[in-house]
C-alpha cells in the first residue's frame, strides 16, 4: 500500500534511477516470457507464463509502492504531488515529462504545461 507521501518535482527526480532501474528489471524480465509465449503452442506452457507476467507486474507495482509511488499503467510510475496532481514516468522516458489530474488519470499532459502554470502562479506572487 502506498504511504500518503507528497514529493515536489526535485524530490521525484532524486528517487527516480530507483524507479528506473526496479522498472527495467521487471519490463526484461516481462518481455522474455512475452517472447516464449508467442513462440508457444502449449496451452499448459501459456498459462503458466501468463501466471508469472501476473507476479512479476504484481511484484513491480509493490517496488514502486515501497518507494511510495503508484501503478498508473504498465510500467507508468506516478508520484502524488499534493496539489491534485501526479508526476508520472514511463519506461524508457529519460526524466518526468508529464502529469495527470487526480480525476484523469489517463490524460497525460506534458509536464512543461505544469511548469508553466506554475511560474503564472509564482509571479503573482511577486
Amino acid at each position: 500500500m502506498v504511504k500518503d507521501r507528497i514529493f515536489t518535482l526535485d524530490e521525484v527526480r532524486e528517487i527516480l534511477p530507483k524507479i528506473k532501474r526496479v522498472t527495467r528489471r521487471y519490463y526484461y524480465k516481462v518481455e522474455r516470457l512475452k517472447e516464449i509465449f508467442k513462440a508457444s503452442n502449449d496451452i499448459d506452457e501459456l498459462r503458466v507464463i501468463e501466471q508469472e507476467v501476473n507476479t512479476l507486474i504484481n511484484q513491480w507495482i509493490e517496488e514502486l509502492n515501497r518507494h511510495d509511488a503508484e501503478g498508473k499503467g504498465l510500467w507508468i510510475a506516478a508520484f502524488d504531488s499534493g496539489d491534485g496532481i501526479y508526476y508520472l514516468w514511463e519506461f524508457d522516458e529519460p526524466d518526468i515529462l508529464s502529469y495527470c489530474t487526480y480525476d484523469r488519470p489517463e490524460n497525460r499532459i506534458p509536464i512543461s504545461v505544469w511548469n508553466k502554470v506554475f511560474e503564472r502562479d509564482t509571479d503573482l506572487c511577486d
